[in-house]
């Protein structure tokens, strides 16, 4: 025996039909979503095209709403992430030349909590500086990114440790990058090092080839960020020779 499941009487295959209503809703739903998947391809290809006229939120780092919670980082010894606030046009550093010291990178804010080291700002201007002071010893991390967009010129990015009194002590370099007409380039460098005390200072540097042309790097939490990780307390064994002789050919 059949069970009607539309109103009285219903024609076979008719409106009145449960099984025509589902097919119908399958349908309507298969439409809808083959029009969204329509809408979206068609925004890519705007986008891609550059016809597209809408607008997207800024991206705004959620590290920075916790930049207080140093609770966060009870079980290390010691962290810290800074970034540009700004963007700067560098100049050459009073001569230029990609061998000199260079001209510090101000890195100005905090980008989440941080424990055991702490940002030393000097005054705002054209002479601003922005660097890390370590407030504990031992074994540390330090790497540095960058963003730069320019006229053609060729730079370095440096990573500079200096005692208390402002003494080199160690140093990694990012040798020669290339900053070829005015297209966005990334560089980064990263340096592990060994200190017996507190008071050292970190510092990003940027030389460049002495030339007319400035070199603007770009700030902002997605393009800079200067980030320091204590991996250890022991300074036993550490050597520091920045040259080294020449060895055998290998192969």
């Amino acid at each position: 025996m059949g069970v009607n499941l539309g109103p009285a009487q219903p024609e076979p295959g008719g409106s009145g039909n449960i099984l025509e209503h589902i097919f119908t809703g399958i349908a309507g739903i298969g439409d809808a979503f083959a029009a969204g998947l329509n809408g979206v391809i068609n925004g890519l290809i705007d986008m891609v095209l550059g016809r597209y006229e809408g607008s997207f939120p800024a991206f705004v780092d959620g590290q920075i709403a916790i930049n207080e919670r140093f609770d966060l980082l009870q079980s290390i010894s010691g962290y810290g992430t800074a970034y540009m606030t700004l963007n700067y046009w560098m100049g050459s550093g009073g001569g230029g030349g990609l061998d000199e010291r260079g001209l510090e990178i101000p890195f100005r804010d905090y980008l989440g909590p941080h424990k055991n080291c702490e940002l030393v700002l000097g005054p705002a201007g054209s002479n601003e500086t922005g660097h890390w002071r370590l407030l504990a010893p031992g074994t540390w991390r330090a790497e540095v990114r960058v963003t730069g967009l320019t006229l053609e010129t060729d730079a370095r990015l440096i990573l500079e440790v200096c005692t208390p009194d402002g003494t080199p002590y160690s140093r990694a370099i990012f040798a020669k990058g290339a900053f070829n007409g005015t297209q966005r380039r990334s560089l980064a460098v990263s340096h592990t090092f060994v200190v017996e005390d507190d008071g050292y200072t970190v510092h990003a540097r940027w030389t460049k080839q002495a030339s007319l042309a400035k070199q603007k790097l770009l700030g902002g939490t997605e393009l800079s960020s200067f980030t320091l990780s204590r991996w250890d307390i022991d300074t036993t064994d550490y050597a520091n020779a920045p040259e080294v002789p020449d060895g055998p050919e290998i192969g």
